[in-house]
């Protein structure tokens, strides 16, 4: 019975140590995202996305596995438990990756010396690890606790983290608007939230819906083997403002039915959005079969693919002027 509690003990302590809270984090973050690997990679609707999307990615990874375990010391794909991401701002500030699984930092320190560029640099009782990446920015990767690797595009933000992570200096409080990106239940695949002060690559129109918003967020919950819903939210400052940028939903909503033969695939989407208010948040709610997630991704690979072409022909006008 002993050696029972004792194993369980151990567990539960390797577990506390490796999970990442939001009160492990700086308090100058703006955007943050987490990842449940385990809940993502036991999927079925999952695979069967990344089959139909991404066959050559897919295959490709595969087929760089036994590479990364090498290199890493761990399978990338069955020994990630957890990513947290996060950031002080846009595309060029800086931003970090939390990552918890069965990490080998010695291996992975093995690996990295063999780069030209690889130098390390110790704070406090951390060694921060460094490389040049092989688009010539730097990259940070160090080892605060058992079963947890940090790695970042900025020397102070390693610092930073490092510090938050020892509680040497303010970290998010509690509760926050952060608060749900840590909310770990069975089928939470992803979550996502950013402040007011992260300009998001939207369509004007609605910039200008969103634009009395305290807090975007977004959310992916698994439901069985072949469902999932999918929730956008947005925190305003106050009820009433809430209730407009509902009302202001529903008006593109309608629009949207009104204009399908024009747009239909744009227009099925937003037909399956279940809007709520409820205090400051307003939420889109969308529930997906993996057919329907298939279709609706491959729509927005054709908009994407055509956004691209036409910004191309724009630009090669631009320079025969």
């Amino acid at each position: 019975m002993k050696k029972i509690i004792l194993i369980l003990t151990l567990v539960s302590c390797s577990v506390s140590l490796s999970a990442v809270e939001l009160a492990d984090l700086p308090a100058n973050c703006h955007w943050l995202t987490r990842l449940d690997s385990r809940e993502v990679r036991n999927a079925p609707i999952t695979l069967a996305l990344l089959n139909k999307m991404l066959p050559n990615h897919l295959q490709l990874a595969n087929g760089k596995r036994s590479s990364f375990n090498e290199f890493l010391g761990m399978d990338p794909v069955n020994d990630l438990d957890e990513i947290v991401a996060g950031g002080l701002g846009n595309e060029t500030a800086p931003w970090f990756v939390l990552l918890s699984g069965k990490w080998n930092p010695v291996q992975v320190r093995n690996s990295l010396k063999m780069a030209r560029t690889f130098a390390s640099e110790n704070h406090r009782k951390y060694e921060v690890m460094s490389w040049r990446a092989g688009n010539g920015q730097t990259r940070f990767v160090v080892f605060p606790r058992p079963g947890l690797a940090l790695v970042t595009n900025n020397r102070a933000m390693a610092k930073s983290n490092l510090d938050a992570l020892d509680k040497l200096i303010p970290t998010q409080p509690a509760p926050h608007i952060f608060q749900p990106v840590f909310k770990r239940e069975p089928g939470r695949a992803i979550v996502a939230r950013c402040d007011s002060t992260v300009r998001l690559k939207l369509q004007l129109d609605i910039m200008q819906l969103l634009n009395p918003v305290v807090a975007l967020g977004a959310s992916v919950m698994i439901q069985g083997r072949d469902r999932m819903d999918v929730k956008f939210s947005a925190i305003t400052p106050s009820p009433e403002q809430a209730q407009v940028l509902k009302q202001a939903l529903a008006g593109v909503q309608a629009l949207a039915m009104l204009t399908a033969k024009d747009h239909p695939e744009e227009a099925e989407l937003l037909s399956r959005a279940k809007l709520k208010s409820k205090h400051e948040t307003v939420s889109a709610n969308f529930t997906l079969d993996t057919n329907t997630a298939i279709r609706l991704l491959q729509m927005a690979q054709r908009k994407g693919a055509s956004n691209y072409n036409l910004r191309e022909m724009q630009q090669r006008q631009r320079l025969h002027r």
